[in-house]
């Protein structure tokens, strides 16, 4: 008998025959080898965040390229804090910046994609500034990874 063809009975001791090839799994690993579970439940508020994100990320692209240095400085001195200014200046540094593309959803879709938790986990982790900084790694080129933890930051107090 073979381990493709068999699979051992631990409580009785005998063997059981299936036909065609087979993966033996134990049953002590039962819980290794269940369905994947989504690790990441979203809140009501992140989700009103997020759809305000979607269109934020809409708006951007229509909108040239702008000096991240300029933007962020201007938007520390000024007296007034918008997420919408924040957001616009978020996306365009994303989109001249980042690593590769991002993704998103139209506005009111209720499924959230990859890039979208993405920035659900990178304002989460606002409070952990070593997160961060390795969530921002992942996305953001170097020269703008500073800049971008600002604004990330300045996104996350005022959603």
């Amino acid at each position: 008998m073979t381990a493709s063809t068999a699979k051992a009975d631990i409580n009785s001791g005998a063997s059981v025959r299936r036909p065609g090839p087979q993966i033996i799994r134990p049953d002590c690993f039962a819980h290794v080898v269940a369905q994947p579970k989504n690790a990441f439940a979203a809140t009501d508020s992140e989700l009103l965040t997020l759809d305000r994100l979607r269109w934020l990320a809409m708006r951007a692209c229509l909108r040239g390229q702008e000096d991240i240095e300029k933007a962020c400085f201007l938007l520390a001195g000024a007296d007034e804090e918008s997420f919408e200014r924040f957001g616009m200046v978020f996306f365009s540094t994303l989109r001249s910046h980042g690593r590769h593309g991002l993704a998103f959803h139209r506005p009111g879709a209720s499924v959230l994609g990859p890039d979208e938790i993405w920035v659900l986990r990178l304002l989460r982790s606002v409070g952990d500034p070593h997160m961060l900084s390795r969530m921002v790694a992942w996305h953001v080129e170097p020269r703008a990874q500073r800049w971008f933890r600002f604004l990330a930051n300045g996104l996350a107090r005022l959603a």
